[in-house]
């Protein structure tokens, strides 16, 4: 009696009946790498899906998935120089010994007043980690090893760049001469992070490299203005792009490999059916789906694809419709794509979808009793809403849409009066 009960009032919330987002989220960031690629990934969600899809379908088993949580042990470091699947051993150059557990797993990071430049070569920096001469080590830490400058230079193989196909050939003439890795704001490398430099020095641009967009900017080792975004990972390849962290925007974008990805290659495992369930953990990934497309149909405008664009966003709202996930902040920065693309009605569309989920949620914050409203996480919950109101009134004021403007900026004013007479 007691299992028919739960049953009937939980089936609701814990049916997954119908819902394939993990095996299709996960074969498409498989998708994302082109033959022989690495990409790295660091927690379940974005490793687990991508190896069923290796060992039970059998996508793309040219790719290396290479998990950097775990890469800071050295029994997984050993997996990733074999053969696996189709992909060939990953191109370290330091040996076991160097990165046997409790050796290296910090590699300290200081400007050594005794070298005059100001920069140390990738290569030459594994080097100098791999020496086992007490000169190269730290006698004040324990004779750690240590890297002797902060900002270490990689010069770039152009010929290798282009025999890789590392960049179209439109991009020839952005190639640059010298990466620059600057770690100047922080003082230690861990063993994962050690292994990536180690691999960015040894590979010479013979194997594409990715960072899953999953992944966490603290692993990104500044190296994010020399991302390419081509679809669920972005790749590492020589030329300098301005990210706009604050915008969850890094590097450059491909539009024409991003736009074949998304568009025509990618499946989404039936979230836009309304009879599937979806729950707090895919909700939150379709918040990197919306970026992913905004951040596409953004640059579309850019290289004036205005039809593309427009394409490209009516895609993103129907397999992510108002009634599946709540809107956000890419919502109305996808309503802004739809004005710079003349898709003015298609626009105010959305923004008054929007304000009416937003106005909603506020109302019921502020008829809770106070002491739940002062709690932390409600209370950022508002925070973040009127702010989204706010991006909103200026919006709507800059596309000449008056009365809603007015109409949001009154209720932004109300809700912010309230919360400060908290």
């Amino acid at each position: 009696m007691f299992l028919e009960s739960w049953g009937a009032q939980n089936w609701d919330d814990h049916d997954r009946s119908g819902r394939y987002t993990a095996r299709d989220f996960g074969a498409n960031y498989l998708k994302t790498c082109q033959p022989n690629g690495i990409i790295f990934t660091n927690g379940d969600n974005d490793t687990f899906p991508l190896w069923y899809n290796q060992e039970v379908e059998g996508v793309r088993t040219d790719v290396r998935v290479c998990n950097l949580s775990y890469l800071q042990t050295d029994w997984y470091i050993d997996q990733m120089r074999r053969q696996a699947y189709e992909s060939a051993p990953m191109p370290f150059s330091l040996t076991a010994d160097k990165y046997l557990q409790g050796t290296r797993d910090v590699v300290y990071l200081m400007d050594n007043p005794r070298i005059a430049r100001p920069t140390i070569g990738a290569k030459e920096a594994i080097s100098f980690i791999a020496d086992d001469n007490p000169a190269t080590k730290l006698q004040q830490a324990d004779n750690a090893a240590y890297i002797p400058k902060k900002i270490l230079s990689f010069k770039v193989d152009k010929e290798a760049v282009i025999r890789n196909k590392v960049v179209r050939p439109e991009d020839y003439d952005k190639i640059v001469d010298t990466m620059t890795i600057d770690l100047s704001d922080r003082n230690y490398l861990s063993k994962d992070e050690m292994m990536i430099i180690d691999l960015i020095a040894t590979n010479n641009w013979e194997r594409p490299i990715y960072w899953a967009i999953t992944v966490g900017r603290n692993k990104y080792l500044n190296l994010e203005d020399y991302f390419q975004v081509e679809g669920f990972a972005y790749r590492l390849v020589p030329i300098k792009g301005e990210s706009k962290p604050d915008r969850l925007e890094f590097g450059t974008v491909a539009s024409d490999i991003m736009y074949d990805n998304i568009m025509n290659k990618f499946e989404w495992g039936g979230m836009n059916d309304p009879k599937v369930y979806i729950d707090e953990n895919n909700m939150r990934m379709m918040t990197n789906v919306t970026n992913s497309f905004n951040r596409l149909a953004s640059t579309l405008l850019d290289e004036g694809k205005k039809d593309s664009a427009i394409a490209v966003i009516d895609r993103c709202f129907e397999l992510i419709p108002p009634s599946i996930a709540p809107p956000g902040y890419f919502t109305i920065e996808l309503a802004n794509s739809y004005f710079r693309a003349g898709a003015t009605e298609k626009g105010k569309m959305v923004m008054e979808q929007a304000f009416e989920s937003f106005d909603d949620d506020l109302s019921y914050y502020f008829s809770l009793d106070r002491k739940f409203i002062q709690d932390k996480a409600v209370n950022e919950e508002i925070q973040r809403t009127i702010f989204y109101l706010q991006i909103m009134e200026r919006s709507a004021r800059a596309n000449n849409l008056t009365d809603f403007s007015k109409k949001v900026g009154d209720a932004m004013q109300t809700y912010f009066t309230k919360f400060t007479s908290i």
